[in-house]
C-alpha cells in the first residue's frame, strides 16, 4: 500500500495518533447519594443505605453497562462483578462533637481514611465547677452540630470544683465497621478519663424518645441537687446515665427486655432518691422546728430514722433506701396536723422561699402560738394556728410564681477563659 500524495510505503508506519489507549478499569464505585467508594459487585451503600443497584442489576464499574441481576460476569467486557481490588474506605462526611454554643467542632474531617487511631485536641470547661461533661458526637457538614446526625453521647462526671477553663482533650476514632471511639481525659493533675464505644445502631424514634426522656430526668436531677448528693449517690446515678447512653448507643441491638429493666431502674432509683431526700428534709424540720411539740417515743424514733437514712446515704443502699422510705412515710403521717403546718411554714421562710413580708408575718405569726403553748393560753395558740392557716394561699401563689430554674450548661467550649 502507497500513500496516495507522495507514493511511499504505509506498511512500516506506526498506529495513528488519534488512537485511544486502553483505560485501567475503576476498582471501586462511587455512591450517588453521599460518595462513599464500595467494591464492585455492593448492592447497598454500607454509610447512607443508597441502592447501589440499578432497575435491571448491577453496573459494571469496568465497561458501565448495566448488568442482569446474578451475573458473575459483565455481559459485554467479561469483567468481574464480585471480585474485586480492596478499596480505601474513606469517611463521608465530618465527625464532630457540639459546643456549649451550638456549634460543631470537626476532629474527624470527611475524606480522612479509616480506621484511625483517636484523633484529638483540646477543649475547655465553660463554667466553674462544672458537674458533668457532656460528649455529643454528631456526623455531618452542617456547622450547627444539632443540624447533624447525632451518632451518641457519653457523660464524664467531673470532680468538684473545677476551676473555669479546665483543660480536656477529646478525642474520637473509627474503626473499619465504622464503630467510633471517643477518648476524653481532664488535663489535670489526677488526670480523670473515661472511654466509650458508641456502635452506632439504628434505633427506633419510640425507643430513642423513651431513652432520652429518662437521661434527661436523670441529668436534671443531679443538676439540681449534686452539692447535696453524696459520693455514693452521685456515683450510682453517674452509672445509670452511662447505662442509658450505652442503650442509646446499641439502638435496636439492645434487647427490649434489657431495656426495659434500665428505664424501670432509672424511674426507680430517681423517684426513691428524691422521696427519701424528702423525709430526710421533712424529719430534720420537724426535729429542729417542732421537737419540742412531740412526745419523747415520737422524737427519739424520727432521730432513729434519721440516723438509718444518713447510713443509707453514704452507701448508696437502694434496698435500705425503699425501707426507710416506707417507714417513716408512716411515721411523718401520724404527725399532729397542726405540728406539720407549723414546720412546713418555718421551713419555706427559712429557705427565703417567701417575700419578705410574708416571710415576717409567718415568724410573727409562730412566736404567737409559741406564747400561747409556754404560757398555757389556749386562746391565744388557736388564734396563731387560725392566721397560719389563713396563709396558705398567699404562699402557695409565691410558691407557684418563683418556680423557674437556670439552665445548666454541661458542653465544652473551644477556647480558654
Amino acid at each position: 500500500m502507497t500513500c496516495w500524495k507522495c507514493q511511499g510505503s504505509l506498511k512500516s508506519l506506526p498506529a495513528s495518533r488519534d488512537a485511544t489507549p486502553p483505560t485501567a478499569a475503576p476498582s471501586f464505585i462511587h455512591c450517588p447519594h453521599c460518595g462513599k467508594p464500595s467494591k464492585p459487585g455492593t448492592a447497598k451503600c454500607p454509610v447512607c443505605e443508597t441502592s447501589l443497584v440499578e432497575a435491571s442489576g448491577l453496573r459494571c464499574s469496568h465497561c458501565n453497562v448495566v448488568n442482569p441481576p446474578g451475573v458473575s460476569a459483565c455481559v459485554k467486557c467479561g469483567g468481574d462483578m464480585l471480585n474485586a481490588s480492596s478499596v480505601t474506605d474513606v469517611t463521608a462526611k465530618d465527625l464532630g462533637v457540639e459546643l456549649a454554643d451550638g456549634r460543631m467542632a470537626v476532629l474527624i474531617p470527611n475524606h480522612t481514611p479509616f480506621p484511625t487511631r483517636p484523633i484529638g485536641r483540646e477543649f475547655y470547661t465553660a463554667v466553674a465547677a462544672q458537674q458533668r461533661l457532656e460528649v455529643m458526637v454528631y456526623e455531618g457538614d452542617e456547622p450547627t452540630a444539632a443540624m447533624n446526625d447525632l451518632c451518641g453521647m457519653v457523660t464524664m462526671s467531673l470532680p468538684d470544683g473545677l476551676p473555669r477553663g479546665t483543660a480536656v482533650n477529646i478525642a474520637l476514632g473509627l474503626d473499619d465497621d465504622r464503630t467510633i471511639t471517643v477518648k476524653t481525659k481532664l488535663r489535670t493533675a489526677t488526670g480523670e478519663a473515661k472511654d466509650a464505644r458508641l456502635q452506632r445502631a439504628p434505633i427506633d424514634p419510640e425507643r430513642r424518645r423513651k431513652i432520652e426522656e429518662r437521661r434527661d430526668r436523670v441529668t436534671k436531677f443531679i443538676d439540681k441537687w449534686s452539692i447535696e448528693l453524696s459520693g455514693a449517690e452521685r456515683a450510682s446515678l453517674f452509672q445509670l446515665i452511662d447505662s442509658l447512653d450505652g442503650a442509646l448507643a446499641e439502638g435496636n441491638d439492645r434487647q427490649q427486655r434489657t431495656l426495659d429493666l434500665t428505664l424501670s431502674q432509672a424511674d426507680q432509683r430517681i423517684g426513691l432518691i428524691a422521696d427519701i431526700r424528702g423525709k430526710s428534709a421533712i424529719i430534720s424540720n420537724i426535729l429542729g422546728m417542732a421537737g419540742k411539740y412531740l412526745p419523747l417515743p415520737q422524737q427519739a424514733q424520727l432521730e432513729q430514722f434519721q440516723a438509718g437514712i444518713e447510713n443509707a446515704r453514704e452507701r448508696a443502699d437502694w434496698q435500705m433506701f425503699d425501707d426507710l422510705n416506707k417507714q417513716t412515710e408512716t411515721a411523718i403521717a401520724d404527725i399532729a396536723p397542726n405540728t406539720m403546718a407549723i414546720v412546713y411554714a418555718l421551713s419555706l421562710a427559712g429557705q427565703r422561699s417567701l417575700s419578705p413580708s410574708l416571710t415576717q408575718r409567718v415568724y410573727a405569726t409562730v412566736r404567737n402560738i409559741d406564747e400561747g403553748i409556754s404560757t398555757g393560753n389556749r386562746e391565744r395558740f388557736e388564734q396563731g394556728m387560725d392566721t397560719l392557716h389563713s396563709m396558705w394561699d398567699e404562699i402557695r401563689r409565691e410558691m407557684e410564681a418563683s418556680g423557674k430554674e437556670a439552665p445548666v450548661i454541661t458542653r465544652p467550649v473551644d477556647k480558654e477563659g
